[in-house]
């Protein structure tokens, strides 16, 4: 499905779409009902949260072109049912997605990669209860299978990404997911300097609830390298050039074709040089020390 990535039933009012959407598309036609986002009008909507915004479902089903204009139905011919949506990994629903907003030549690189980091995820931590060990790792838990969708979404709308062979695409993803998740949650901790770390905007975890949840482990060296960040005040621009680089550089074995990751190495290291100029604020200097603070995180998971 185009829009929320579950297993397309057929072409529905122009586009790949499931049975939910295509019902909820036409529904929302017949009643014409004022939709309003109680947010930012920039909800994820994936199989997962789709519900919980009307007014951002439907403009994501106009967005992947679905219309009224294009009212025929096309069946998905199979011969069998089918699969149930937990049976299909939501690496490959994702990647295989040929309506997603891939990369546009005419876009400068570091403004696409920009465009398309994910939006912010809530854990709907209640601040009034008391945490304990199970509520605190049961939230993180959650949280991390929800950025993982996300960057199963964001890599394939990096470009190039979509024209590597679909295992190459499995394994770089595979390979790759948690260095990535730290990578984020490092950077949206910066500004904290080792002393928060921003799981979430609505869930900030200090030493103590480390402690609590039982992740103290993993969390003091996040709060460390965080702190490393904040003295580099690393832009974002520079932070979405790492992070694409991360997924590229990642040690992946029999790559199916190596040459074009490679290439796509080369692009992303040159948006990366760009970012480091003076127009963004972060010196070329500084770069040969952010790349060791990302060796170190990748060494620590290592020795983990």
């Amino acid at each position: 499905c185009a829009v929320c990535h579950c297993p397309s039933t057929g072409l529905h009012y122009g586009v790949y779409a499931c049975e939910g959407c295509k019902s909820f598309f036409h529904r929302a036609h017949k009643r014409a009902h004022p939709y309003v986002c109680p947010a930012n009008n920039n909800c994820v909507i994936d199989r997962r949260l789709k519900k919980n915004c009307p007014a951002c479902r439907l403009k994501k089903c106009l967005a992947m072109g679905m219309s009224f204009e294009g009212r025929g139905t096309i069946r998905a011919k199979k011969s069998h049912p089918d699969p149930p949506a937990e049976e299909t990994p939501p690496e490959q629903q994702l990647i295989v997605s040929p309506t997603l907003p891939l990369y546009n030549p005419t876009v400068p690189l570091i403004s696409h990669l920009v465009s398309i980091e994910p939006n912010p995820i809530l854990t709907g931590y209640n601040p009034q209860c008391t945490p304990t060990e199970g509520y605190l790792m049961a939230l993180v838990t959650d949280l991390a299978n929800r950025e993982i969708e996300g960057l199963v979404d964001w890599a394939a709308r990096l470009p190039g990404y979509g024209m590597l062979p679909m295992d190459d695409q499995v394994n770089l993803i595979r390979t790759v997911w948690l260095d990535l998740l730290m990578l984020g949650l490092v950077w949206r901790s910066m500004e904290h300097r080792g002393e928060w770390l921003v799981f979430a905007p609505d869930l900030l975890m200090d030493r103590s609830l480390c402690r609590l949840s039982g992740m103290e482990y993993i969390c003091t060296p996040m709060l460390e390298f965080a702190r490393q960040f904040a003295d580099l005040q690393v832009p974002q621009e520079v932070y979405v050039c790492l992070k694409a680089l991360t997924l590229y550089t990642t040690a992946v074995s029999r790559l199916q074709d190596y040459r074009q990751v490679q290439r796509l190495q080369h692009e992303i290291n040159e948006a990366l040089a760009e970012a480091c100029s003076s127009t963004f604020g972060f010196s070329p200097g500084n770069i040969a020390r952010l790349m060791m603070i990302v060796s170190q995180v990748d060494r620590w998971f290592i020795a983990q």
